[in-house]
Parts: structure tokens; sequence; C-alpha cells
């Protein structure tokens, strides 16, 4: 009876490290180096931002106004975006502000990710259009 005992205890233990263990899997980001997306939670089809290598486009109301922005990739799945020209009235972005973008995860073509401007710090998604 003891090895029985001793054998449900392994079992018990190996189910427990199973279910408990957590797998990473590592976020492919290389889509984003070249794709068009949309704001997941707005449904606003008009506004979609493209990015290009190091260069970031956010056209709002349909491409008549636009926020560029050069992108710098600290690593793989996080960047930061500079913004370089801006023709949106009343933003409270300007030339040279900053944003630090950590992409979280990418599933069924929804790219979550976690935003840091001027040390506030928000988590938003995109849909990957093309």
């Amino acid at each position: 009876m003891k090895p029985f005992k001793i054998l449900l205890l392994f079992l018990l233990v190996i189910t427990s490290l199973n279910t408990f263990s957590q797998t990473h899997e590592k976020t492919n980001c290389t889509v984003l180096k070249d794709c068009k997306l949309q704001y997941f939670e707005i449904d606003n089809t008009t506004t979609y931002i493209i990015i290009k290598g190091p260069k970031f486009v956010e056209y709002i109301d349909g491409g008549k106004n636009y926020i560029k922005s050069d992108l710098e990739w600290i690593n793989e799945c996080e960047y930061k975006a500079t913004i370089t020209e801006i023709t949106v009235p009343n933003t409270p972005y300007k030339i040279g502000d900053y944003m630090t973008v950590k992409i979280d995860r990418i599933s069924n073509k929804i790219v979550y990710y976690t935003a840091t401007f001027q040390g506030f710090s928000f988590t938003g998604k995109f849909k990957i259009i093309t």
C-alpha cells in the first residue's frame, strides 16, 4: 500500500507543477515593422496607422490630419516614437514629444500594448489591417 501512496503523491505533485507553471511564448513582432493598424477600441475606420521600418504615421479623419513620428526600436517588441510633424489641431502633443510602446502580445491580428507618455502608462489594442 505504501508504494501506491508514493506513486499517488508523485502524480499529484507532477500534475500540480504542470497546472501552475506558466509558459511564456515569445511574441513575434516582425509584422509590426511594415503594417497598417487601426485602434481596436475605437469604432472609427477613418483613423489608421502606417508603420514602415523606422517611420510611424497616424492618419486622422481619413488623412486630413496626421502625426508623423520616427521610431527607435529598443528591442523586437518595444519602440520609442518621437513626433517629427503634426497637423492635428488642439492636441496636447508637440514636435519632440515621445512615447514608448511595449507590445505585450499579438493574438488573432490584435496587438495588445502598453504605452508610456510623460510618465503615465496606459494599455490599448490595435487591429492589424495589412
